[in-house]
């Protein structure tokens, strides 16, 4: 009897453990996805802007987009369990929380305190930065959701290391 609790406890501690290494992986992969979704979009946007103006874009807009990064982290942190056992839908409604906090604080800090409405905001300039947002943000969930699955198999493939399993 005083076994089986020994090792209930012991798978305790693993999951807990694992529990940890799978969130630092995330936030690893987090952070890895936000870099490459912004070096594609300056890929992206080169034949149409030029390659300097690119990279300029990319590089302002991944510092801009820096509160959005820790407002993610801190997503991913409260929401772990959630976001390991269903990344494909926290993947589709990441974009779409993005670009409206983005929209909202556009307009809130540019034309609301000037008295513009909001939907005259998005027919002028909103719309082509929520685009941007959108298009950026996307590909962060999807770089995300193509790493995410490479974490867990590390980790457990470390798991099975450990306890002899091969």
């Amino acid at each position: 009897m005083q076994h089986k609790r020994d090792m209930r406890q012991s798978a305790d501690e693993v999951t807990a453990e694992e529990s940890f290494v799978r969130t630092v992986s995330g936030l690893i992969a987090l952070a890895i996805s936000y870099v490459l979704s912004f070096v594609a979009t300056g890929c992206l946007a080169a034949p149409f802007i030029g390659g300097g103006w690119s990279f300029i874009l990319a590089t302002v807009g991944a510092f801009i987009g820096l509160p959005f990064l820790a407002l993610a982290v801190l997503g991913l942190l409260i929401f772990h369990r959630s976001v390991r056992t269903h990344p494909g839908l926290w993947c589709v409604a990441a974009p779409l929380l993005v670009t409206a906090a983005w929209l909202a604080a556009d307009y809130g800090f540019k034309h609301g305190p000037l008295g513009v409405p909001f939907l005259t905001y998005l027919t002028r300039d909103g719309r082509w930065e929520a685009v941007f947002v959108l298009a950026t943000s996307s590909m962060t969930a999807v770089s995300f959701f193509i790493l995410e699955p490479q974490a867990r198999w590390r980790v457990a493939r470390a798991r099975r290391r450990r306890t002899g399993y091969r």
